[in-house]
């Protein structure tokens, strides 16, 4: 039930995130460098090799739901238990990707599918904020 909603979810925030940037896609200049900026972020976290300080990636209230816990995201990594049911292993394999970034350029969200070495598909839902140094950080996570 959870999967058929979150599919409905992304499907409909598609369709209508597509409608209004195919309105005005000759105003949208976009930073050609934020997908890889931002995916590599997510894939060095994901794979526990951060490109630079961990926690420096995150908002201050930043905050994770992997599968049915909620917590800060300093606490996940803080706690090596609930760090190691988050990462995924070095291997992991990138699916379907969709990221939406509005024309201020200011977040962004990602939809991410990732496949561990067994074939099992791990859904991320990931929303991003531009800080006062113009540096991309992960304001939450959810990962399903």
């Amino acid at each position: 039930m959870f999967k058929n909603c979150l599919i409905a979810l992304i499907f409909l925030f598609s369709i209508s995130v597509s409608a209004q940037s195919s309105q005005n896609s000759e105003e949208n200049f976009l930073d050609q460098n934020i997908p890889e900026k931002v995916l590599n972020t997510v894939l060095s976290i994901l794979q526990d090799n951060p490109i630079n300080d961990l926690k420096s990636n995150f908002t201050p209230d930043a905050y994770l739901i992997n599968s049915d816990s909620y917590l800060s995201v300093f606490e996940v990594f803080n706690d090596p238990v609930e760090k190691a049911k988050f990462i995924e292993s070095k291997n992991v394999r990138l699916g379907v990707m969709r990221l939406i970034i509005p024309n201020n350029q200011e977040n962004a969200y990602m939809v991410l599918e990732t496949k561990s070495e067994n074939e099992k598909s791990y859904w991320h839902s990931i929303y991003f904020n531009i800080d006062e140094n113009s540096e991309w950080k992960i304001a939450s996570w959810h990962k399903s």
